[in-house]
């Protein structure tokens, strides 16, 4: 990314995607350079493989989305420019549930929940983050790294793991990870696109 915004600076290539948002300011104030921007048909999550202990476990997995500070890590790592995911599909959709709530951010709650699964001192799982940025990820490790913080404070030490992409993608497949970053976009507008793709037994 910060090459490709050096050739698109020297007038080496005419547009770029996919930006970073902390190089919006600087895109900004050149006067050479202009920002077009749309809202976002795409969704990044965290998934919890439930094949493995302890995440089969509902009480684990609410207590992990409870211990996560989403709004933190939309303020700081996506400039402010998402919005805290409570549905699969993205609110650009027809179809998205405008009244549904998320998790909300509260440690005390994680640690209640993990003590109530048979976990009051937490357990100890991996972290995959993939090692390339996404139009719905675009600091995955930076990302990782703020989610291993907030687990660590209710007791989980995840240990953050990366593939190359192709392998990171076929291992997530074959449900090798505990715990790993992803996300989807969207293809054609239609909510099947990402309710059939991410929520389809096969």
């Amino acid at each position: 990314n910060s090459v490709r915004l050096m050739e698109l600076k020297q007038g080496s290539i005419d547009g770029m995607d996919n930006l970073v948002p902390d190089f919006i300011p600087n895109i900004e104030s050149d006067p050479k350079l202009q920002l077009l921007a749309q809202r976002g048909m795409n969704v990044g999550y965290l998934s919890m493989n439930m094949d493995r202990p302890p995440f089969h476990l509902l009480k684990v997995r609410r207590a992990v989305n409870h211990a996560v500070n989403k709004q933190s890590l939309v303020d700081n790592l996506y400039q402010g420019l998402a919005l805290p995911a409570v549905n699969p599909i993205p609110p650009t959709l027809w179809s998205y549930h405008e009244s549904i709530e998320g998790y909300w951010y509260d440690p005390e709650r994680a640690r209640q929940l993990l003590a109530e699964a048979g976990y009051a001192n937490g357990f100890e799982t991996t972290l995959w983050a993939m090692p390339v940025p996404r139009p719905y990820m675009p600091q995955p490790l930076k990302i990782a790294q703020a989610i291993q913080a907030d687990l660590r404070a209710v007791g989980i030490q995840a240990e953050i793991r990366s593939f190359e992409w192709g392998t990171y993608l076929d291992k997530v497949q074959r449900g090798q990870h505990d715990m790993a970053l992803l996300g989807w976009i969207g293809d054609n507008g239609d909510p099947d696109n990402f309710l059939y793709v991410l929520l389809d037994k096969s």
